[in-house]
């Protein structure tokens, strides 16, 4: 439980606005743009972390706090979830968000159905555009297909020996 005097503390920090506006960080924020509350000298800890703990209650473990709103300085308890770390990049701008929003291929094709493959690594894939790249690789000359590194070790050593 978080002492009173604490909590005072913490709240003069944070501009208490309307009830469903974000209410931002006055105080210092690290490099990512999130508020920073020092319990102590040698204690500091995220404000949204705070803000959740002291407002709504103990952060579940496993589970890390989602900023709905995407203000990262935003403190208004309404505006933070507890979510799996997963779920929280997901909802995020990252690469692996962003991709994970795709519906459709480069080339239009949709990701659903017969034509979405999962390949061995975890990656989406669309049937239709390997089906295309399969075709191309067919047709290309056996000088322009890709060589296996055995076939350049071979290659590399020939070549070693016709220079000796």
């Amino acid at each position: 439980m978080i002492n009173k005097d604490l909590s005072s503390r913490f709240w003069l920090m944070v501009d208490i606005q309307g009830s469903n506006e974000c209410w931002p960080w006055m105080g210092n924020q690290d490099g990512n743009g999130y508020g920073q509350f020092w319990i102590s000298r040698e204690n500091p800890i995220t404000a949204h972390r705070f803000a959740y703990t002291d407002a709504i209650g103990s952060i579940p473990d496993g589970l890390t706090i989602d900023h709905l709103c995407r203000n990262r300085s935003c403190e208004n308890p309404s505006h933070l979830e507890a979510v799996s770390r997963g779920i929280n990049v997901l909802r995020g701008e990252g690469l692996a968000a962003r991709n994970a929003r795709k519906t459709h291929c480069i080339r239009s094709h949709p990701f659903s159905g017969s034509n979405l493959r999962i390949s061995p690594q975890g990656i989406r894939e669309c049937r239709a555009c390997c089906r295309i790249r399969s075709r191309k690789s067919a047709r290309l000359p056996s000088s322009k297909k890709k060589r296996k590194d055995s076939d350049v070790r071979r290659l590399l050593s020939a070549r070693k020996d016709a220079e000796e």
